[in-house]
């Protein structure tokens, strides 16, 4: 349950697609409250918990290699570079645990259609 709710945090982290989603078990990990609904702050406290999964060497920086390593599959991959530039706000080439709480959302403010910080799976697959 936790390596899926780690790729539909990556998902929504680099704006990656909705559709591999894997039938709604990914966006229901993420649902904490199980309301139907992921909000922002749902979001924010998974992506969080993930930075201790994904620094696999434990020095306490995340490389790109570490953070591929989060992603779900080879499209979401393909956005690495990308996304790895929007988590090393200093430009470092490390994703400190700092940097990782406090990068940009830009999924999942792509799948929250109606602006209301909260995104339900409909949104979701509407983002794709």
């Amino acid at each position: 349950m936790f390596t899926r709710s780690i790729a539909f945090a990556s998902l929504l982290a680099c704006g990656a697609s909705g559709a591999a989603l894997d039938n709604g078990q990914l966006f229901a990990a993420a649902d904490k409250n199980g309301d139907g609904l992921v909000s922002k702050q749902e979001f924010l406290d998974e992506r969080a918990k993930q930075y201790d999964t994904l620094d696999a060497n434990r020095d306490g920086w995340l490389s790109q290699g570490e953070l591929a390593s989060g992603l779900p599959n080879a499209r979401a991959r393909m956005l690495l570079p990308f996304m790895f530039g929007q988590f090393d706000t200093d430009g470092d080439g490390r994703v400190t645990r700092a940097e990782f709480a406090k990068a940009p959302t830009p999924g999942f403010d792509r799948a929250d259609a109606n602006g209301d910080g909260l995104v339900s799976q409909a949104e979701v697959q509407g983002a794709q």
